[in-house]
């Protein structure tokens, strides 16, 4: 296939899957919404932008800057994925720890403590699974990508279909989400391991080094994005 069928391509699954998603979020946040009330879906929107914001300072600027590297030298691939799956570890745990220690500092409700825990690693699983993400679009392989996201927002809609239906707690909810985002990890994993490599963690304290420094350009501005609009 030639470059611009296969640009072609990507572009409608891309284009489909965006489309998808946008719309059955917003039918799932719609229930969620109505089943919850105005306090436990703030603590929802409150989780997913406290930990959201933490998720800044994981992501950096790893995954455009792994997609531009590597679509230029594609044996790069193993050794970008490596070591930035060791970086985000790394400061994966950081931020987690650092989220324990603000909550409690400020002494939020059990609960609140509770949702934010579990949507912080959700949110950690979602940084993952767009880290192989970056890689697929470097070779140019994103139909997989599309595949998955639909498929996760469904089962995101179902889940809070039972949720709505039963009447579950905001604990509940956040569960899903963490389901969820779990089940989109491990089916982009397996997808990329079939497809590519399986991605094993790597230390190039030489190139963890070039990374964070080409890197906090984009960060600070997804920073500034992002507190901005919060």
């Amino acid at each position: 296939m030639n470059n611009a069928k296969i640009v072609l391509k990507n572009t409608l699954y891309l284009t489909s899957s965006q489309i998808t998603v946008i719309f059955i979020g917003f039918l799932y946040s719609l229930f969620m919404a109505r089943s919850l009330g105005p306090s436990d879906f703030g603590i929802i929107s409150f989780a997913l932008a406290f930990s959201g914001i933490f998720a800044l300072f994981i992501e950096l600027g790893f995954n455009f800057l792994t997609t531009r590297e590597v679509s230029r030298k594609l044996s790069l691939s193993q050794i970008y994925i490596g070591n930035i799956v060791s970086i985000k570890l790394i400061l994966s745990l950081i931020c987690f720890l650092i989220i324990i220690l603000v909550l409690n500092i400020l002494k939020y409700p059990l609960e609140t403590t509770i949702v934010v825990y579990l949507i912080t690693i959700y949110v950690i699983f979602n940084s993952f699974t767009s880290s192989l993400n970056s890689v697929l679009q470097a070779h140019q392989i994103m139909e997989y990508q599309s595949i998955i996201q639909v498929f996760t927002v469904i089962l995101m809609l179902f889940g809070v279909l039972i949720a709505f239906k039963y009447e579950l707690g905001v604990i509940i909810f956040a569960e899903i989400y963490l389901l969820v985002g779990l089940i989109s990890f491990l089916m982009t994993l397996i997808f990329f391991s079939k497809k590519l490599f399986f991605p094993k963690p790597k230390r190039n304290y030489k190139l963890w080094s070039n990374f964070i420094k080409n890197s906090i350009p984009l960060a600070v501005a997804n920073v500034f994005s992002v507190l901005g609009f919060r």
